[in-house]
């Protein structure tokens, strides 16, 4: 409740800035939020009815050129590092976005070949009794 209580103290006062560009520094919370609604329509099992603001723009510029977006279950870092994906492929680097382009989405076995592509080593589960979908490394 202390955390709730000081975020909302923080807005009193607040009063709506200027139009215009600015920059953004989100809380740790914030990040998680918008990475997870940008990994969610990067997901093959939303191509490609639901991933519309992204459906067909492979290889165009679809944010600033200094964002990149990569999943890497292969990283020893992350959390949910693998050296196989939930469907028994190799895990790979997969670059979603470089230089602010859209350079592909993760697919699973099942997505891959409702796309008419190659799954990209990218099969997660929920749990031991989910069936497996594309996704990105927690």
């Amino acid at each position: 409740m202390g955390d709730a209580v000081s975020r909302a103290v923080r807005l009193l006062g607040a009063t709506k800035g200027p139009s215009g560009r600015s920059t953004v520094v989100f809380d740790r919370r914030m990040a998680t939020a918008l990475l997870s609604i940008v990994s969610s329509a990067l997901s093959g099992r939303r191509w490609p009815r639901a991933a519309r603001s992204f459906a067909g723009r492979v290889g165009e510029q679809v944010g600033h050129p200094g964002l990149t977006l990569v999943d890497d279950p292969t990283d020893p870092r992350a959390y949910g590092a693998a050296a196989y994906d939930a469907e028994g492929l190799a895990c790979r680097r997969n670059a979603l976005i470089e230089g602010g382009v859209l350079r592909g989405f993760l697919y699973d076995t099942v997505s891959a070949s409702r796309a008419g592509v190659a799954s990209t080593g990218s099969a997660v589960r929920g749990g031991y009794a989910g069936t497996p979908g594309p996704g990105a490394v927690p």
